[in-house]
């Protein structure tokens, strides 16, 4: 789901708690009933008609955003083509495992022989695959859940079988 559908999925739900109708947020913003189905159907609103809606619903943008970012269904397990594309570069798969561990860019380039553009692209690959989501200053949000675990037979599994066991 995209951030846009989720952010709709979190306003539909809010009016709900609320109590309040299409029919009632028309009234308070001075529209027609027609024009708040359609802005809501479409996906497709203004900043500023964003904060009108979050001033009906008693709630800053703030707010919002944090329960669009909590909304976001997490993933327990990447599938056998994403963690094969991890493990296809061992330096993307120690950024990986950074990530996982909450490594701040900043940390993974002081313990690492990576530039700061090095780290950056691979944080941007893991972005792609769904792992992380990045954000403005190469800080990024997990998009895995706590529970989350490798593939027990999975690419990485076998990676760490085939490199890392005998190291100990």
């Amino acid at each position: 789901m995209s951030t846009t559908q989720t952010l709709i999925t979190v306003l539909k739900a809010e009016l709900k708690t609320a109590g309040l109708t299409y029919a009632a947020l028309a009234a308070h913003l001075g529209l027609a009933e027609s024009s708040v189905k359609r802005m809501f159907s479409r996906g497709e609103m203004t900043l500023s008609r964003l904060d009108d809606i979050c001033r009906v619903l008693r709630t800053d943008y703030a707010e919002l955003s944090r329960k669009v970012a909590n909304a976001a269904p997490l993933r327990h397990e990447l599938t056998a083509e994403q963690e094969a594309a991890v493990v296809a570069d061992p330096r993307l798969l120690l950024v990986a495992i950074c990530a996982l561990s909450q490594w701040t860019a900043e940390q993974i380039v002081a313990t690492y022989t990576l530039s700061e553009a090095e780290c950056v692209g691979y944080l941007t690959r893991l972005d792609r695959l769904g792992i992380i989501e990045l954000r403005a200053g190469n800080r990024y949000r997990l998009q895995l859940d706590k529970t989350f675990r490798w593939r027990a037979d999975g690419p990485v599994m076998h990676y760490f079988r085939q490199h890392v066991v005998g190291d100990y």
